[in-house]
């Protein structure tokens, strides 16, 4: 059995070129579709043979161009007088103005103990166990919660990074 290369043949496609012929539609007479078609006479179409297109090798001539009578150059359109069919937005989306956070001086968890910054808080660090950590800074989101940010002071173990982080303040334990 040959391989599906060598049994694939590429086809000549160089006679559609040629088929372009102008068909027009014959008048209808009313009497003749009354004919029965056992009586029609069906003649064989004129078969026609494809003609070789031969492709002509570009030359290196100098051509000549002839100007473009005025009434056919079109004015140049300004940027601002651009059709704008293809843009989908006539604005540019704005974006939502940050307010800067409110630093707070001090603040209260969910027991009702006041921390501020500087404070020691006990949380349970990254790699699960209670760690102690000193409070930078506390501040109020939009939302007016109050949120502490706070920096590690114990050792960290090897193999473990820990730069700080943030919590709630409702949900900070003061260390003892």
């Amino acid at each position: 059995m040959p391989s599906k290369k060598q049994s694939r043949r590429k086809l000549d496609l160089t006679h559609l070129g040629s088929l372009n012929t102008n068909v027009t539609p014959e008048p209808v007479n009313v009497e003749s579709e009354k004919v029965v078609e056992s009586e029609k006479v069906v003649k064989p179409e004129k078969v026609v043979e494809p003609e070789k297109v031969v492709e002509e090798q570009p030359t290196h001539q100098a051509t000549v161009e002839t100007p473009v009578a005025p009434q056919a150059e079109t004015a140049p359109v300004a940027p601002e007088e651009a059709p704008t069919e293809g843009r989908q937005f006539d604005k540019k989306p704005q974006r939502h103005e940050v307010k800067p956070l409110k630093t707070l001086a001090s603040s209260m968890n969910s027991a009702g103990e006041s921390f501020q910054p500087g404070d020691k808080i006990q949380l349970t660090a990254p790699w699960g166990k209670k760690a102690i950590a000193e409070i930078t800074q506390i501040y109020q989101d939009e939302s007016a919660n109050a949120w502490v940010h706070y920096l590690p002071v114990e050792e960290i173990p090897p193999n473990w990074s820990w730069l700080g982080g943030c919590s709630r303040a409702e949900r900070i334990v003061l260390a003892s």
